[in-house]
Protein backbone atom coordinates (compact mmCIF):
# COMPACT_ATOMS: atom_id res chain seq x y z
CA UNK A 1 0.00 0.00 0.00
CA UNK A 2 2.81 2.42 0.90
CA UNK A 3 4.54 1.68 -2.40
CA UNK A 4 1.32 2.39 -4.31
CA UNK A 5 0.92 5.67 -2.40
CA UNK A 6 4.48 6.72 -3.23
CA UNK A 7 3.98 5.86 -6.90
CA UNK A 8 0.75 7.87 -6.92
CA UNK A 9 2.45 10.87 -5.30
CA UNK A 10 5.40 10.63 -7.68
CA UNK A 11 3.04 10.63 -10.66
CA UNK A 12 1.26 13.71 -9.37
CA UNK A 13 4.50 15.59 -8.78
CA UNK A 14 6.20 14.60 -12.03
CA UNK A 15 5.82 18.03 -13.61
CA UNK A 16 5.90 20.02 -10.35
CA UNK A 17 8.93 21.13 -8.36
CA UNK A 18 7.55 19.72 -5.13
CA UNK A 19 10.13 21.10 -2.70
CA UNK A 20 10.05 24.61 -4.16
CA UNK A 21 6.26 24.68 -4.09
CA UNK A 22 6.07 23.52 -0.48
CA UNK A 23 8.76 25.96 0.64
CA UNK A 24 7.11 28.87 -1.17
CA UNK A 25 3.70 28.21 0.36
CA UNK A 26 5.14 27.75 3.86
CA UNK A 27 7.02 31.03 3.52
CA UNK A 28 3.90 32.87 2.34
CA UNK A 29 1.79 31.50 5.18
CA UNK A 30 4.35 32.73 7.70
CA UNK A 31 4.44 36.13 6.03
CA UNK A 32 0.66 36.42 6.24
CA UNK A 33 0.78 35.58 9.94
CA UNK A 34 3.26 38.47 10.39
CA UNK A 35 1.07 40.86 8.36
CA UNK A 36 3.51 40.88 5.46
CA UNK A 37 2.34 40.87 1.86
CA UNK A 38 3.84 37.90 -0.05
CA UNK A 39 6.03 38.85 -2.98
CA UNK A 40 4.45 36.25 -5.26
CA UNK A 41 2.58 32.94 -5.32
CA UNK A 42 3.81 29.89 -7.24
CA UNK A 43 2.04 29.22 -10.53
CA UNK A 44 1.78 25.52 -9.70
CA UNK A 45 -1.15 26.16 -7.36
CA UNK A 46 -3.19 26.81 -10.51
CA UNK A 47 -2.76 23.09 -11.16
CA UNK A 48 -5.09 20.63 -9.41
CA UNK A 49 -2.15 18.25 -9.07
CA UNK A 50 -0.20 20.94 -7.26
CA UNK A 51 -2.99 21.46 -4.76
CA UNK A 52 -3.46 17.72 -4.28
CA UNK A 53 0.26 17.23 -3.73
CA UNK A 54 0.32 19.95 -1.07
CA UNK A 55 -2.65 18.50 0.79
CA UNK A 56 -1.08 15.03 0.68
CA UNK A 57 2.06 16.46 2.26
CA UNK A 58 -0.03 17.48 5.28
CA UNK A 59 0.67 21.21 4.96
CA UNK A 60 -1.71 23.55 6.82
CA UNK A 61 -2.52 25.20 3.60
CA UNK A 62 -6.03 24.71 2.30
CA UNK A 63 -7.60 27.66 0.55
CA UNK A 64 -9.83 28.42 3.53
CA UNK A 65 -6.79 28.81 5.78
CA UNK A 66 -5.12 31.27 3.41
CA UNK A 67 -8.35 33.24 3.09
CA UNK A 68 -8.72 33.49 6.87
CA UNK A 69 -5.28 35.13 7.03
CA UNK A 70 -5.70 37.36 4.00
CA UNK A 71 -8.52 37.72 1.47
CA UNK A 72 -10.30 35.77 -1.26
CA UNK A 73 -7.85 36.64 -4.07
CA UNK A 74 -4.18 35.75 -3.71
CA UNK A 75 -2.77 39.20 -2.98
CA UNK A 76 0.93 39.53 -3.78
CA UNK A 77 3.33 42.40 -4.35
CA UNK A 78 4.19 41.42 -7.91
CA UNK A 79 0.77 42.27 -9.35
CA UNK A 80 -0.20 44.85 -6.71
CA UNK A 81 2.81 46.90 -7.81
CA UNK A 82 1.48 47.06 -11.37
CA UNK A 83 -2.03 47.90 -10.17
CA UNK A 84 -0.55 50.70 -8.05
CA UNK A 85 1.24 52.06 -11.11
CA UNK A 86 -2.11 52.20 -12.87
CA UNK A 87 -3.83 53.92 -9.90
CA UNK A 88 -0.94 56.30 -9.16
CA UNK A 89 -2.05 59.78 -8.12
CA UNK A 90 -5.74 58.91 -7.97
CA UNK A 91 -8.02 58.63 -4.95
CA UNK A 92 -9.77 55.30 -4.41
CA UNK A 93 -12.38 53.73 -2.17
CA UNK A 94 -12.73 50.00 -1.60
CA UNK A 95 -16.16 48.60 -0.76
CA UNK A 96 -16.87 45.17 0.75
CA UNK A 97 -13.23 45.29 1.87
CA UNK A 98 -13.32 42.40 4.35
CA UNK A 99 -10.02 42.14 6.22
CA UNK A 100 -8.68 45.25 4.48
CA UNK A 101 -5.68 43.42 3.02
CA UNK A 102 -6.09 44.76 -0.50
CA UNK A 103 -6.32 48.33 0.77
CA UNK A 104 -3.30 47.72 3.01
CA UNK A 105 -1.27 46.38 0.07
CA UNK A 106 -2.15 49.40 -2.08
CA UNK A 107 -1.39 51.82 0.76
CA UNK A 108 2.07 50.26 1.03
CA UNK A 109 2.55 51.25 -2.62
CA UNK A 110 1.53 54.85 -1.90
CA UNK A 111 -2.08 54.74 -3.09
CA UNK A 112 -4.60 57.08 -1.45
CA UNK A 113 -7.39 54.64 -0.56
CA UNK A 114 -10.13 54.19 2.02
CA UNK A 115 -11.51 50.75 2.95
CA UNK A 116 -15.17 50.22 3.88
CA UNK A 117 -17.27 47.18 4.76
CA UNK A 118 -20.62 46.55 6.46
CA UNK A 119 -18.95 44.32 9.04
CA UNK A 120 -21.25 41.32 8.55
CA UNK A 121 -18.29 38.95 8.16
CA UNK A 122 -15.92 38.52 11.10
CA UNK A 123 -12.23 38.76 10.22
CA UNK A 124 -9.87 37.96 13.08
CA UNK A 125 -6.82 38.80 10.99
CA UNK A 126 -7.42 42.45 10.03
CA UNK A 127 -4.84 44.37 8.05
CA UNK A 128 -5.86 48.00 8.30
CA UNK A 129 -8.68 50.25 9.44
CA UNK A 130 -11.92 49.40 7.67
CA UNK A 131 -14.71 51.93 8.11
CA UNK A 132 -18.01 50.22 8.92
CA UNK A 133 -20.32 51.35 6.12
CA UNK A 134 -22.45 49.43 3.66
CA UNK A 135 -21.45 49.70 0.03
CA UNK A 136 -24.26 52.04 -0.98
CA UNK A 137 -23.46 54.49 1.80
CA UNK A 138 -19.75 54.28 0.92
CA UNK A 139 -20.31 55.06 -2.76
CA UNK A 140 -22.60 57.98 -1.96
CA UNK A 141 -20.16 59.32 0.63
CA UNK A 142 -16.85 58.98 -1.24
CA UNK A 143 -17.40 58.42 -4.95
CA UNK A 144 -17.70 62.05 -5.99
CA UNK A 145 -14.12 62.66 -4.82
CA UNK A 146 -12.70 59.30 -5.92
CA UNK A 147 -11.61 58.25 -9.38
CA UNK A 148 -11.73 54.51 -8.69
CA UNK A 149 -14.07 52.15 -6.90
CA UNK A 150 -12.33 48.94 -5.82
CA UNK A 151 -14.44 45.80 -5.52
CA UNK A 152 -12.94 42.39 -4.77
CA UNK A 153 -14.82 39.13 -4.70
CA UNK A 154 -18.41 40.30 -4.14
CA UNK A 155 -20.77 37.54 -3.18
CA UNK A 156 -23.17 36.15 -5.76
CA UNK A 157 -26.23 38.35 -6.19
CA UNK A 158 -27.20 41.86 -7.17
CA UNK A 159 -24.82 43.94 -5.01
CA UNK A 160 -21.98 44.22 -7.53
CA UNK A 161 -24.36 45.22 -10.31
CA UNK A 162 -26.01 47.84 -8.12
CA UNK A 163 -22.61 49.15 -6.99
CA UNK A 164 -21.48 49.59 -10.61
CA UNK A 165 -24.66 51.47 -11.52
CA UNK A 166 -24.48 53.63 -8.40
CA UNK A 167 -20.83 54.47 -9.14
CA UNK A 168 -21.84 55.67 -12.60
CA UNK A 169 -24.58 57.82 -11.10
CA UNK A 170 -22.40 59.41 -8.42
CA UNK A 171 -19.35 59.93 -10.64
CA UNK A 172 -19.79 59.23 -14.37
CA UNK A 173 -16.03 59.57 -14.95
CA UNK A 174 -15.09 56.95 -12.35
CA UNK A 175 -13.88 53.44 -13.09
CA UNK A 176 -14.16 50.21 -11.13
CA UNK A 177 -11.24 47.91 -10.41
CA UNK A 178 -12.97 44.57 -10.07
CA UNK A 179 -11.25 41.41 -8.82
CA UNK A 180 -13.16 38.18 -9.07
CA UNK A 181 -14.77 35.79 -11.48
CA UNK A 182 -16.64 37.39 -14.35
CA UNK A 183 -19.75 35.38 -13.77
CA UNK A 184 -19.17 32.14 -11.90
CA UNK A 185 -19.12 32.45 -8.12
CA UNK A 186 -19.08 36.26 -7.95
CA UNK A 187 -21.78 38.88 -8.65
CA UNK A 188 -24.47 37.93 -11.20
CA UNK A 189 -25.16 37.90 -14.93
CA UNK A 190 -26.67 41.39 -14.80
CA UNK A 191 -23.31 42.71 -13.58
CA UNK A 192 -21.48 40.94 -16.41
CA UNK A 193 -23.94 42.32 -18.96
CA UNK A 194 -23.74 45.88 -17.60
CA UNK A 195 -19.96 46.03 -17.20
CA UNK A 196 -17.87 47.65 -19.93
CA UNK A 197 -14.23 46.53 -19.92
CA UNK A 198 -11.74 49.36 -20.50
CA UNK A 199 -7.95 49.87 -20.37
CA UNK A 200 -7.33 46.36 -21.68
CA UNK A 201 -3.57 46.82 -21.97
CA UNK A 202 -3.37 47.57 -18.26
CA UNK A 203 -5.58 44.59 -17.48
CA UNK A 204 -3.14 42.33 -19.32
CA UNK A 205 -0.14 43.85 -17.52
CA UNK A 206 -1.72 43.51 -14.06
CA UNK A 207 -2.79 39.92 -14.69
CA UNK A 208 0.63 38.78 -15.95
CA UNK A 209 1.60 37.90 -12.37
CA UNK A 210 -1.86 37.34 -10.90
CA UNK A 211 -2.17 33.76 -9.64
CA UNK A 212 -5.45 32.04 -8.87
CA UNK A 213 -6.31 28.74 -7.27
CA UNK A 214 -6.89 25.63 -9.34
CA UNK A 215 -10.55 25.62 -10.35
CA UNK A 216 -10.98 29.33 -9.59
CA UNK A 217 -11.04 31.78 -12.49
CA UNK A 218 -10.71 35.20 -10.88
CA UNK A 219 -8.79 38.02 -12.55
CA UNK A 220 -8.36 41.76 -12.28
CA UNK A 221 -10.68 43.80 -14.51
CA UNK A 222 -11.07 47.54 -15.10
CA UNK A 223 -14.66 48.53 -15.79
CA UNK A 224 -16.81 51.54 -16.62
Amino acid sequence: MEEQYNDFLENICRNIDKDSLIDAMKENIEKLKRHEIPITYPNDIKDMNGLLMLSMQGIEFMRESIISLSAFPLIAKDWIKVLAEYLHGEKCVEIMAGSGMLTYALKEMGIDIIATDNGEWEWEHKWTEVKQMDYQESIKCYMKECSYLILSWPEMGENADYALRLMRKENPKAKMVYIGEFGGCCANQEFVDAARIVDREWICKINENFVNWAGIHDKVFILK
